[in-house]
């Protein structure tokens, strides 16, 4: 068996520069201050290549304190109406700490193996991509250091030092889909939500409030629809559960909703949506009863031929990386909140029937 070939050292770089080890230390060292000729750095720098000298990892962390690992905590949930949403901020994330000498550390929940590696010093910062469902006592234990900590995908309001959040601009998706609705001439409008199925449906809903509070002269019918989850405990982690959405509860509660106002001559003429498959539920609905359809302004997560603003999963990811690695690298103790907007999706600006998230 052939023996490994022994790496070679800083001193075996001084002994073929006939140099002090000290200077070669310094010459390899770009945050290093002590003065070091041109001719000798470059010098150095040319039989330390053709050495194929490499720094010691473990040494270069010992002396800047730190691991070079970021810790991506992902959902213990599997969601799968949206698990190719997490992916692609998930793959963005990766990829844009790819580019760096980070690397990430991937844990699912922030459970008690998570804490131990924050307690060991073995993550420099942390990004929690979770759902509202996720959060849990665990995480108050997060903030008892400084490591720097991205809510991705989620806000989360804290007065503490090194926590930022990076998440869509769902107040300002709510406000353009129901001001072009009341320009457009609508007066009784319904809103149609996900209830609290993840963190983003909380944000929607209230800003939905929000909005109707401050349009007196329009009708607001805000109708948080409840998905069920079907709940299982996980033999190891009791207090965790995973979630496989049903949306038949969910049809069936909108189609209800939709029948008693019909019943009453009271649907509305406009309709904000947030989400693909409850908007097609409406759709369905008129088309059953033959109406004309209403003004239909909706949202969604990803991309699609149907969808006319959608979030950013990829820029999502990629910001919440660029976040924790701002923190870690600039020491800087002020977080910031970080909002992405959603995106009009081009392919339907001039497809026939679809002016603006109208269905006409």
């Amino acid at each position: 068996m052939t023996p490994y070939k022994k790496r070679p050292t800083r001193k075996d770089v001084a002994q073929a520069a006939g140099v002090s080890l000290s200077l070669v230390t310094y010459a390899l060292d770009p945050a290093c201050k002590h003065p070091v000729s041109a001719g000798a750095r470059e010098r150095i720098l040319k039989i330390a290549a053709e050495l194929d000298y490499v720094p010691s990892f473990s040494g270069r962390s010992l002396k800047s304190q730190h691991s070079f690992n970021i810790a991506l905590v992902m959902p213990h949930e599997l969601v799968t109406s949206v698990s190719q949403y997490y992916l692609q901020m998930f793959h963005s994330f990766c990829r844009t700490i790819n580019d760096t000498e980070y690397q990430p550390v991937v844990f699912f929940g922030v459970d008690e193996k998570l804490l131990r590696r924050i307690k060991e010093r073995r993550v420099d910062a942390i990004v929690l991509l979770n759902g509202i469902f996720d959060f849990s006592e665990k995480y108050e234990q997060l903030f008892e250091n400084t490591l720097p900590k991205v809510f991705l995908n989620s806000r989360y309001v804290c007065s503490k030092p090194y926590t930022s959040s990076v998440n869509s601009d769902h107040c300002a998706v709510v406000n353009c889909g129901l001001d072009s609705l009341a320009d457009a001439g609508c007066r009784r409008i319904m809103a149609v939500t996900g209830g609290i199925i993840c963190y983003a449906n909380k944000l929607i809903s209230e800003a939905v409030q929000d909005w109707g509070r401050l349009h007196t002269g329009i009708e607001l019918l805000h109708s948080g629809i409840q998905l069920e989850k079907n709940h299982y405990l996980d033999g190891e982690i009791n207090s965790a559960y995973g979630s496989i959405i049903s949306y038949q509860h969910g049809i069936e509660e909108l189609d209800t909703v939709l029948e008693k106002m019909f019943v009453e001559h009271a649907l509305p003429d406009g309709i904000f949506c947030d989400g693909d498959i409850l908007k097609g539920v409406i759709i369905d609905f008129y088309r059953k009863k033959k109406l004309p359809l209403p003004k239909v302004f909706w949202i969604d997560t990803i991309s699609a031929d149907n969808e006319i603003f959608v979030q950013q999963p990829y820029l999502l990811g990629s910001s919440a990386c660029q976040e924790a690695l701002r923190m870690v690298n600039s020491k800087a103790q002020q977080g910031q909140e970080i909002l992405i907007p959603y995106i009009k999706n081009e392919f339907l600006v001039n497809v026939p029937n679809f002016v603006m998230g109208r269905v006409v």
